[in-house]
């Protein structure tokens, strides 16, 4: 996959219920994922 997205000090990142502090990385960690979904269904996996 071409996109992707740097997470630094992963460790403290994240808040306690799994969602990224930062809003601006959450957003692009879910269109990654959407593209992600979109190229297996078109790969019918």
């Amino acid at each position: 996959m071409p996109d992707q997205i740097a997470i630094g000090k992963a460790h403290e990142a994240f808040n306690a219920d799994g969602t990224l502090k930062d809003k601006k990385q959450e957003e692009q960690v879910k269109m990654i994922g959407a593209g992600v979904a979109k190229t297996l269904s078109k790969l019918n996996i």
